[in-house]
């Protein structure tokens, strides 16, 4: 199963919170294991390449029409801070990541309700200040000096992308 796929199921087929697993035998199990955890239409529209709309996403409101500029940047303390930031919106907002964004603070509120680890980081998203300010991994990519084009591959200059 592909990443769109999967986050298709949770976002059309019930909230999130329904799904708690333990362990990362427990993802393999319900990958495998798929048609027994959705109804057929379910099953269906994730045998197909449709994308569902963030309008379709079961999901609090909140999250789809919160102001994420004003969220994050509420949690920048410096001007390094504020700038990066910027910079990553600009980037989530010109590969229209915003409703992303929203769903991400979403996990990681209900990862912080229910005491969860959502984890130290993996691959490039670690490059992201944004997504450790969320809360989706630990990594400060500004004390490491991580790069944005790590996370962001395509980045628009003067119309053109690079």
């Amino acid at each position: 199963m592909n990443e769109n796929k999967a986050i298709n199921l949770l976002l059309k087929a019930n909230p999130i919170e329904h799904y708690v697993f333990e362990d990362t035998k427990d993802v393999r199990l319900f990958n495998e294991n798929l048609k027994n955890f959705v109804d057929e239409y379910t099953y269906g529209v994730l045998q197909t390449e449709k994308v569902v709309s963030p309008k379709e996403w079961i999901i609090p409101t909140k999250y789809l029409e919160m102001d994420i500029e004003e969220y994050v940047l509420n949690m920048c303390n410096t001007k390094e801070e504020t700038d990066r930031v910027c910079l990553e919106l600009a980037m989530f907002k010109w590969h229209d990541l915003y409703p992303l964004l929203g769903l991400c603070i979403y996990i990681s509120d209900i990862a912080e309700e229910r005491s969860l680890i959502l984890g130290v980081g993996r691959g490039s998203s670690v490059s992201s200040y944004v997504l450790f300010l969320i809360g989706i991994h630990k990594v400060n990519p500004l004390k490491y000096n991580l790069p944005l084009t790590d996370f962001f591959k395509e980045i628009p200059i003067d119309g053109k992308t690079i």
